[in-house]
């Protein structure tokens, strides 16, 4: 991505609301957009969101509402930028948020310990990455949304590197 469509990644309710304002069957205003994210965010960072993603060429006003113009969004995992790492920041509090409010029905929390190798690791994130590209392959399918739903994934080490003998 280039520096100024990494603006996209200023604020976590960017890639909500590029989500959301595509649902098919309703008017969409910034009002609605506002009251429908969890949680909720003001009617103007909805209005200025519309703008930004508009300004960026993600989304077009349509006659039905909003269409994306380019369907998928990624940095490659060397991106180190400020921004993209304040919005891995919000998503990870947004989690916590969810850990503790959300119904259990209605999110998914897992987690597990691993001991690794250095080329078990490289092993282990291609997998992810793989299953990311599934899910986002998953999620293109034509069917009646109800939610918009953010999937963190992260693998990071709990131990310092341990030296053999």
């Amino acid at each position: 991505m280039e520096e100024r469509q990494l603006e996209f990644f200023r604020d976590w309710y960017h890639t909500v609301v590029r989500e959301l304002i595509v649902f098919p069957g309703r008017s969409w205003t910034a009002k609605s957009v506002s009251t429908s994210l969890s949680p909720e965010i003001s009617l103007e960072e909805a209005r200025s969101s519309i703008e930004l993603l508009t300004g960026l060429g993600l989304l077009k006003k349509a006659a039905n509402g909003y269409q994306k113009i380019v369907t998928t969004i990624k940095t490659d995992a060397n991106v180190q930028s400020l921004g993209v790492l304040k919005f891995h920041e919000k998503m990870a509090e947004l989690a916590l948020l969810a850990l503790r409010n959300t119904p259990s029905v209605e999110r998914n929390f897992s987690a597990c310990t691993l001991e690794l190798s250095s080329s078990e690791y490289q092993e282990v994130a291609k997998l992810i990455e793989n299953t990311r590209q599934k899910l986002m392959e998953i999620c293109s399918k034509k069917s009646k949304k109800k939610f918009v739903y953010n999937l963190n994934f992260q693998l990071f080490p709990v131990s310092k590197k341990i030296s053999g003998d």
